[in-house]
């Protein structure tokens, strides 16, 4: 019997490297030789850049759903709208928002969003809209589909979130993960890739804004 449990032990081949009997579960091969690449690309196009960070209140995050941003327990009472704003290109592309509560509605098939958030049209400079589209791209180019937004000044929202990220300010929202804000001259493609990258990781909560960075 010894002998035979031996010979059958031997006989068992190991899986290799394209075998699938050792897969697990979790990010994929693939995605993190992605995910590695853009931090490659990020951390050199970064170099000379300071950045200042500010802590955002922590986010509830929903297995399936976009993080209710800065804790909100807001509740859609109109449709959604999907309007697209009036103004010239580039901001053609961007989206009303009319809550973060109908994120899940009006981003379907998207991985996830930046939220643009300005007091003013005057706030809405071409470099702005231009860095959130350069990001926009490059992520989709090689990650995921993201999709563009500006929150409606006057929904309940738009004061809560711009309390602690005063405007002109953009969100990072991605999809079952996490958060990450940029806010004033701080809003570059560089620094947009940056803030996509932290909000990757369940749970990111935090903005650039001042001098450190500090999730809770």
């Amino acid at each position: 019997m010894e002998n035979l449990e031996n010979n059958e032990h031997k006989s068992e081949i190991p899986c290799g490297s394209d075998c699938s009997c050792n897969s697990k579960k979790g990010v994929s091969f693939k995605m993190k030789i992605i995910l590695f690449a853009i931090i490659i690309i990020v951390a050199s196009a970064a170099l000379g850049h300071s950045l200042l960070r500010k802590t955002l209140s922590a986010a509830t995050i929903s297995p399936t759903g976009y993080p209710a941003a800065l804790a909100l327990n807001t509740k859609s009472t109109a449709s959604p709208q999907e309007e697209k704003q009036n103004s010239s290109s580039p901001y053609e592309a961007f989206i009303s928002l009319a809550s973060f509560a109908s994120l899940d509605t009006v981003a379907q098939g998207v991985g996830g969003v930046f939220v643009l958030l300005v007091d003013n049209e005057t706030e809405k400079t071409p470099n702005i809209a231009q860095a959130i589209l350069a990001a926009k791209a490059a992520i989709e180019s090689r990650v995921m589909k993201m999709g563009v937004f500006q929150l409606k000044r006057d929904c309940p929202d738009f004061a809560k979130v711009s309390s602690q990220l005063p405007p002109p300010g953009v969100l990072v929202l991605i999809k079952g993960k996490g958060m990450h804000g940029v806010r004033g001259n701080q809003i570059t493609q560089t620094n947009l890739l940056q803030a996509f990258m932290a909000a990757m990781q369940p749970s990111s909560c935090c903005s650039s804004g001042s001098g450190h960075s500090s999730c809770k």
